[in-house]
């Protein structure tokens, strides 16, 4: 099975996405030029099209910049380089593994995605020239954070 997909969130912040993948106890690999996905022999399986951004083909599956990998989980997701003349990276992944799946919080990453989003509030707040910043978590889950100026 060849289950390739885009992550919707777009990544500016290498050193936030650095950060919110260790807070979900994994790493970001730097100059990687793969990602680890299902594949035959370099192909897809054909049982589900790819889901890609603007400017990929087929062939750059697997290709990338960096890549995020778990311990313990064999695929990764790979951080690409957009190719849409816009700044920045897309999160190409295939979401066959369970493990990896559950490593970034279900199929469309909500833990990983919602990391980066308190990564970059955390960055962004110490610019801001903040003294300290407090993190809880509500009954729901979500993440709250207090910022003293």
């Amino acid at each position: 099975m060849s289950h390739v997909v885009t992550l919707n969130v777009e990544i500016k912040d290498l050193a936030a996405l650095r950060a919110a993948v260790a807070r979900l106890g994994g790493e970001l690999r730097v100059q990687s030029a793969y990602h680890t996905w299902i594949t035959d022999h370099g192909r897809l399986y054909g049982d589900f099209a790819p889901q890609l951004p603007l400017g990929f083909s087929v062939a750059d599956i697997g290709k990338c910049e960096f890549a995020i990998c778990f311990p313990g989980v064999q695929y990764e997701i790979g951080v690409c380089a957009r190719r849409d003349g816009q700044p920045g990276y897309c999160l190409l992944w295939d979401f066959y593994d369970g493990s990896l799946v559950k490593a970034v919080g279900g199929l469309t990453a909500d833990a990983l995605i919602q990391a980066y989003h308190v990564e970059l509030q955390i960055a962004g707040a110490y610019a801001d020239g903040a003294t300290c910043v407090r993190e809880t978590r509500d009954v729901n889950g979500d993440i709250l954070l207090e910022i003293e100026a």
